[in-house]
């Protein structure tokens, strides 16, 4: 018998756990909606693996300033794992953009076509090993310990505007030992 495995359609991640989280911008005080999917499996025949899903609806957020070459929405979105991802570990990245990158930890999707406006949804994923979900609830501190972030870029002074948020914000954490009895649900 000969079987031909490409006739094989990848299962559907199921779902682990759903977190929903509503960002203030501190200066403009627009705001940004996150629903983020915790899957078991992954969409690249990787059923091991675990699928990160981040709904980002732009409710009302503008940048504080912006010229005509400037996005009046999220221009990028990134987050940062609570723990150590190995190199190369991120893979199947997906979103409405043009660009993503790892960089470290950060997983950075780059949307710079027109950027996700006021009213707009996009939607943004990649994979990991099986890791925990860890919910951020801390502020963060510049530089140190798993955030998000949004960005709207060139400002009227030619920097990049972007703010870190945190709060109910699920990011990947410890990787699962294959002896951990919620590996799979």
């Amino acid at each position: 018998m000969i079987l031909n495995l490409s006739t094989f359609a990848a299962a559907k991640p199921k779902l682990i756990d759903q977190y929903s989280f509503t960002w203030t911008e501190p200066t403009t005080q627009g705001q940004i909606s996150i629903t983020v999917k915790h899957l078991n499996g992954c969409t690249d025949n990787r059923p091991r693996d675990q699928t990160w899903q981040y709904t980002v609806h732009n409710i009302n957020f503008k940048p504080p300033t912006t010229t005509g070459t400037s996005f009046g929405g999220v221009a990028w979105f990134g987050v940062q794992a609570a723990a150590n991802l190995a190199v190369g570990e991120v893979h199947n990245v997906k979103g409405p953009g043009i660009s993503s990158s790892v960089d470290g930890n950060w997983i950075t999707f780059a949307h710079y076509v027109n950027g996700i406006l006021p009213g707009q949804t996009g939607t943004f994923s990649f994979c990991t090993k099986p890791r925990a979900a860890v919910v951020v609830t801390t502020t963060e501190i510049a530089g140190i310990g798993p955030a998000g972030y949004v960005a709207s870029s060139p400002t009227s002074h030619g920097e990049s505007f972007y703010d870190t948020f945190n709060g109910n914000l699920a990011v990947p954490g410890e990787i699962y030992k294959a002896s951990a009895r919620n590996f799979h649900r």
